[in-house]
């Protein structure tokens, strides 16, 4: 491996002033950057040996004596390296060339030694498009850059603005107040690699001097897995840097920490009266959602406050305005998930992936623009683990038995007009339930409906949402009328199968043209099916068998035909939380009677694995299971 050691100057630039209100100039770039986050990404040749427009990686980095590794995390973006660690504990580092500046496709690696104690934090320059009068020059030369903004109390004015000269680009970046509130981040690279990734990790945004609040509040309204602020102590360095140098920063931080659900504030109140516990149904008298436990958990969001206070209180009604906007436009979203009780001696309980059921809830709140939804996953599961352990004793023990719970996120915002709402509420109530099938599987028959469409592309299909429920009670009925169980919903001219009545649809055949085993179901690339839990888990086990081809693709009612003429149609079920599977037996189409064979291997197969997965019989892939 070819090392050459390069001092890397990092210096306060000290060409930019702000002028505020008390008419006082000084360099803020000067107090940010000092102990700030050292980031190396695809930027200009800071120390003399990365060429312009260099990707580099992170391979080894060299901490001084007596730093915690804690305080140090690198972590690699679609090709961006965020490096959240101080630059003065930083005695040497190595990385790798990444974009071939060095020429050919030969490893080069480089390293680096920090030579001051002052650095930018640098991210992916932003090109978003022609300069306007609402837009601020961008400088950049070859030794920094420099992001001159508007705030509503202070004026930034770089010396080198609206200089033309070689190494100096200009780029338009609007005034942060608008941007706020109508810029497009697609535009933005930074916006599109870092703050849309879904499944990054805590990430502390510091766009060199966009120090102010309204860049705080800009990043939070945005769609993203960042929590600029945590009560533990994962970013204390930042802390220590914001209690020691910006008392704005300090009154900034302490409103993002209230914006995040946090299951350290949460509040239980417990029920006295026990008459509801002493008079539920034995368990084998349970009936899907009729009996409810004592407690739910409440938490409520407004544009003010963000996220409240947690709060687990007895089962109560709610009270909402009926100008609530969730009666009127059905701004209203919900998730089904289960609590289980181990079949092992220990007699524990868990949730089965609710990671799942959270990005499907966040992104089911996004399709509907409801403000909330960038909520930390792991805080409401914790959140939603108390309320679960409140009401253990509701859990029924035995095979097939489970506490459903019901997170549901409804607008209440008491305003007629049809725009996002100001305030929202997030609550989870659960009801024990028992076996689907009581007596074991019960194949069902379909009606394929070639007249009602449940969902199609670029609506919310993809979405829980109670609209796409709703609109699917007549055809139900009818096909009830007719002696069906539930429809087979249909797409397109070509009638592309996509979900059975609330489930996903699979189907298990041979290729006609590989004469392969095949499990089939629709994809979710058109936005039209719902992303199951159930779903990614069947695809999930069926891939790790490695037995049968497994395919996301679509499938016609007339493939389907031909495959059953053919006798090369094996199975078909149906897949969702409620149910695990449901095998069909028959589907109707155009009057005729698709006939496939009764339970198969497979689908028992599945069945066999998840609910052994579910109840702890047996060993779930990693991170399946949440132990409470």
């Amino acid at each position: 491996m070819e090392k050459k050691a390069q001092d890397i100057i990092y210096a306060s630039v000290g060409e930019a002033h702000v002028q505020d209100k008390t008419k006082k100039y000084h360099d803020p770039l000067l107090k940010l950057y000092h102990g700030r986050p050292l980031c190396i990404n695809q930027n200009e040749d800071v120390s003399g040996c990365i060429a312009n427009g260099a990707m580099c990686e992170f391979r080894g980095v060299k901490l001084k004596p007596g730093v915690s590794i804690t305080d140090f995390e690198t972590i690699l973006i679609d090709g961006y390296c965020v490096n959240c660690v101080c630059v003065t504990q930083i005695e040497s580092m190595v990385v790798k060339m990444l974009d071939g500046t060095t020429g050919g496709d030969e490893e080069h690696f480089i390293e680096l030694k920090p030579k001051t104690i002052y650095a930018s934090a640098r991210f992916p320059v932003p090109c978003v498009g022609p300069i306007t009068k609402k837009s601020m020059r961008v400088s950049r030369t070859i030794s920094f850059e420099q992001f001159p903004v508007n705030c509503a109390n202070a004026r930034t004015v770089h010396k080198l603005q609206g200089r033309s000269i070689k190494n100096l680009v200009s780029y338009a970046l609007p005034d942060l107040v608008e941007l706020d509130r109508t810029y497009d981040t697609s535009m933005i690279p930074w916006f599109k690699h870092l703050i849309h990734k879904s499944d990054t990790k805590d990430i502390i945004i510091s766009l060199n001097g966009l120090r102010h609040k309204t860049a705080l509040d800009m990043a939070l309204r945005r769609r993203q897995a960042l929590s600029l602020y945590r009560s533990s102590s994962e970013f204390r360095s930042l802390r220590q840097w914001v209690a020691t140098n910006s008392l704005s920063a300090q009154r900034s931080l302490q409103g993002v920490s209230s914006r995040f659900i946090s299951s350290s504030h949460l509040t239980i109140e417990q029920k006295s009266d026990r008459s509801n516990w002493e008079h539920r149904p034995s368990k084998e008298d349970l009936k899907f959602g009729t009996t409810l436990s004592d407690h739910m958990l409440m938490i409520e969001w407004n544009v003010g406050k963000g996220w409240d206070t947690p709060k687990i209180v007895p089962y109560q009604d709610l009270r909402i305005s009926p100008a609530a906007s969730s009666l009127h436009y059905g701004l209203q979203c919900f998730e089904g998930m289960k609590a289980y009780r181990s079949l092992l001696d220990d007699n524990s309980i868990h949730l089965f992936r609710p990671d799942k059921n959270m990005e499907r809830l966040s992104n089911s709140m996004h399709r509907l623009h409801m403000p909330g939804a960038d909520f930390d996953p792991d805080e409401l599961i914790k959140c939603i683990g108390e309320l679960v352990k409140v009401d253990k004793d509701w859990i029924p023990s035995g095979e097939g038995y489970s506490l459903y719970l019901r997170p549901t996120v409804i607008a209440t915002h008491r305003f007629l007009g049809l725009a996002a709402p100001e305030s929202v509420l997030l609550y989870v109530i659960t009801s024990p339930v028992g076996p689907y099938y009581k007596t074991g599987f019960n194949p069902i028959k379909l009606t394929s409906d070639t007249h009602y469409v449940r969902a199609w592309p670029g609506g919310t299909g993809n979405a829980k949402v109670g609209g796409n429920y709703a609109s699917t009670m007549k055809a139900a009925a009818e096909a009830a009328e007719e002696g069906y169980s539930q429809v087979l919903w249909l797409f397109g001219e070509n009638d592309e199968v996509t979900e059975v009545g609330a489930m996903n649809f699979f189907v298990y055949l041979i290729n006609k043209e590989t004469q392969r085993p095949e499990l089939v179901t629709a994809p979710l690339t058109r936005g039209d099916i719902l992303p199951g839990v159930t779903r990614a888990s069947i695809l999930d086990l069926a891939r790790s068998w490695g037995e049968f081809d497994v395919s996301e693709r679509y499938i016609t009612m007339g493939e389907l035909k031909e495959a059953s003429d053919d006798n090369r149609l094996l199975e078909a079920f149906g897949a969702g939380t409620a149910t695990v599977v449901t095998p069909v037996s028959c589907i109707q189409y155009k009057g005729e009677d698709i006939e496939i064979p009764a339970v198969g291997d497979l689908t028992q197969r599945v069945w066999d694995e998840i609910t052994g997965i579910q109840y702890r019989t047996k060993e779930a892939p990693p991170g399946w299971i949440v132990e409470l």
